[in-house]
């Protein structure tokens, strides 16, 4: 990184079917990383930890939102963090998670992790700019 470049983390919080959030988020985090920014976190929050989700899958027609956030993430070393308890009342649960609630599986998609919003005030601290989309 240049002595001019920046650290970001984004903070979301609509839903990646119903709001174009989502898209716009992704460009954005494509975009500072190709001018060697730093993408530190992308914190999901509310109705946008539904992007989380292993149950679902995207129509043919339509862009696979988690796996373009999976291949950002695993290309960048990117953080890519639901709310514990908005994904968890979302239905969105990994292992630990769906141990204790007894629950039939775990439904998180990889390269997504479960944490508290403690992370989001690590991304805070860690970031000279967080941007909400």
């Amino acid at each position: 990184m240049s002595d001019q470049s920046k650290t970001f983390s984004l903070f979301i919080t609509s839903s990646p079917w119903s709001s174009q959030a989502h898209i716009t988020a992704l460009n954005f985090a494509k975009s500072i990383i190709k001018q060697n920014h730093k993408l530190y976190r992308v914190f999901f929050y509310g109705d946008a930890t539904h992007v989380g989700t292993g149950a679902g899958v995207a129509p043919q027609d339509e862009l696979d939102l988690p796996k373009e956030w999976q291949v950002l993430a695993e290309q960048n070393a990117v953080d890519l963090v639901i709310c514990i308890s908005a994904g968890i009342k979302r239905g969105i649960l990994d292992s630990t998670e769906q141990t204790r609630y007894s629950a039939i599986a775990s439904t998180i998609n990889p390269g997504f992790e479960l944490s508290g919003l403690g992370q989001m005030v690590d991304a805070i601290i860690q970031s000279d700019r967080v941007i909400s989309f």
